[in-house]
């Protein structure tokens, strides 16, 4: 049997993250490893910014799962070596809307397609829906999203779930037990009934080009 890997689990918000955190953090339990959400569990961590709580860090550590950007003197820091970075990443414009939805306030008052076009006018929230995956694994320019295969070790779709999950398995070279790895992604089924204006959807692409390549 092989030694267990250390991990970085770049957890880019709505990729089906919280899903696979859960089934990392069993990998950990039953391989009897170290993870960072041990006493640190922050909501969101942005690149190259301090810990946003520094006292509760007790590297190093086997694996990280949380909302932490991509920043290698972090994880340098951070984690036992050698350590791999993971991630999952989503269709752009279904992980927006699924993030507006779910995480941002504006939603209660006005639709992503009212939104959208204004985005402009509400800077606090501009970043996460502008190329939102490219600056989460830590990437400005389409030549740096060129060489992504030598900084991602492995790179799950949302879209392809339960086939990522088992290329996942392969590579840790470690079966799942939670039920969670029969989970079946469902097209955005919570907004089935949304329907993206045109024009909006052009917009969005083109301000998005970065993630669209990506992915």
């Amino acid at each position: 049997m092989k030694d267990p890997k250390n991990i970085v689990f770049i957890k880019c918000h709505k990729c089906s993250s919280t899903t696979v955190r859960m089934l990392l953090e069993e990998y950990a339990q039953k391989k009897r490893l170290k993870f960072m959400y041990e006493g640190y569990n922050p909501k969101m961590q942005l690149r190259d910014a301090p810990p946003v709580m520094p006292e509760v860090l007790k590297p190093p550590y086997n694996l990280s799962t949380r909302h932490i950007a991509y920043s290698k003197k972090f994880f340098d820091e951070m984690m036992i070596k050698p350590y791999h970075f993971i991630t999952f990443i989503r269709e752009p414009l279904k992980r927006a809307i699924s993030h507006y939805y779910s995480l941002c306030p504006l939603s209660k008052s006005m639709s992503f397609n009212t939104f959208y076009p204004k985005i402009d006018e509400y800077p606090e929230y501009r970043m996460f829906f502008t190329n939102w995956m490219a600056y989460f694994l830590g990437y400005d320019s389409p030549d740096e999203i060129k060489g992504i295969n030598n900084r991602y070790s492995f790179i799950g779709i949302t879209e392809k779930f339960n086939e990522s999950v088992k290329k996942l398995e392969k590579f840790l070279d470690y079966q799942f037990i939670s039920q969670r790895r029969n989970y079946r992604y469902n097209n955005n089924n919570r907004y089935r009934h949304f329907v993206i204006n045109n024009r909006v959807r052009i917009k969005f692409v083109e301000d998005n080009h970065l993630d669209y390549m990506l992915y």
